[in-house]
């Protein structure tokens, strides 16, 4: 019994050991898949759109030509699967808008040297909210009660939390342990 409303697969092979098969492993969940993946060409749309994917993961750092970013977003949409664009910094977020995103992950690990700062992301989403129909998620360093709080406050939709629960033993378990601890502290009111 999985509670997480979708699930990020990683499928990126040569640093982390993922693969595309990964993502027809994880379709017996029947919660959307969002695809991880270095994406830098429309070709990985369309193999993407062959697996049980609803999302692709577009990192801005990676691909910060707007007319490529554009190209990948409008291919994926076209194909049904839900582009989530992942931004780092004010930058990167005034790019993913100006293409149109409306899912916009911030990622608070620096992929230039892997460092981690949830502040950062809480900060610049706070100075810049979701526009209209725009939807927020955070991502990286994020596994405690007060991270879940912290994500809330700063206006994020959703969290992509994923390492915290894949060193617990039962990953499942410990998803639950959160969400439960979570749901307490909001009928707490802290």
């Amino acid at each position: 019994y999985v509670r997480a409303d979708c699930l990020s697969v990683l499928t990126e092979s040569t640093y982390f050991a993922g693969r595309l098969g990964f993502l027809e492993a994880m379709a017996f969940s029947g919660k959307p898949l969002l695809r991880k993946d270095f994406i830098f060409d429309p070709l990985q749309i369309l193999e993407t759109a062959e697996t049980p994917a609803s999302a692709v993961l577009l990192i801005v750092r990676l691909t910060p030509d707007a007319v490529l970013l554009k190209e990948l977003k409008d291919t994926a949409e076209e194909y049904g699967l839900a582009p989530v664009v992942e931004i780092h910094d004010s930058d990167e977020l005034e790019l993913a808008r100006r293409v149109g995103a409306k899912l916009i992950q911030f990622n608070s690990r620096d992929l230039r040297g892997l460092s981690v700062d949830p502040e950062r992301i809480f900060d610049l989403a706070i100075r810049e909210p979701p526009g209209p129909g725009e939807l927020y998620v955070a991502a990286s360093g994020l596994s405690t009660v007060r991270d879940l709080a912290e994500v809330e406050a700063a206006g994020f939709g959703a969290a992509l939390m994923g390492t915290a629960f894949m060193r617990a033993q039962d990953p499942g378990l410990a998803l639950g342990g959160l969400l439960d601890e979570f749901a307490a502290w909001r009928q707490k009111g802290d």
